[in-house]
């Protein structure tokens, strides 16, 4: 468990109440890595989301000669791109049931609060309003992404 205030202003977690948000709190776990550390990978299915609490991480992915790319980097800073504070990945595999498309691995030590699928789908189940505000969030943060990323190649 970790502290419910941990959790206000978390892009993913907008418009939950604070009973809401401690039921999200109360599943909640924190875990450190060290920057270089590998914190998902390609091609695993997808079982957790995670939210950044400090430090920044970097999406990559493996090319076929060998070479990784990074794709983005994501932090617990707010930025004009993100406008709420508290970056977060994993949100794809609330959605479907596919392996991870990129890997994600600490730039800078980090603090990431984990969120395991599972408990949030019970969550889920108990209370309505959390999903459909976890969904709606989701739905935004992705369109914004997509329209981020059709603006860097026009």
């Amino acid at each position: 468990m970790v502290e419910p205030e941990c959790l206000y202003d978390r892009m993913l977690l907008l418009g939950l109440n604070d009973d809401e948000l401690e039921a999200v709190a109360k599943i909640a776990e924190r875990k450190n890595y060290t920057a270089g550390e590998m914190i998902a990978k390609e091609g695993e299915m997808g079982d957790r989301v995670y939210l950044i609490d400090q430090g920044k991480v970097e999406i990559i992915k493996e090319q076929p000669d060998g070479k990784v790319q990074q794709l983005n980097v994501l932090s617990e800073e707010v930025s004009l791109a993100q406008q709420y504070h508290g970056g977060f990945f994993g949100e794809m595999s609330l959605l479907d049931a596919e392996p991870r498309s990129a890997s994600v691995r600490a730039l800078t030590d980090c603090s990431i609060i984990e969120l395991k699928n599972m408990d949030l789908r019970e969550i889920f189940v108990q209370n309505r309003n959390i999903q459909l505000i976890m969904t709606i969030n989701v739905a935004r943060i992705l369109s914004r992404r997509l329209r981020e990323t059709n603006a860097k190649m026009a």
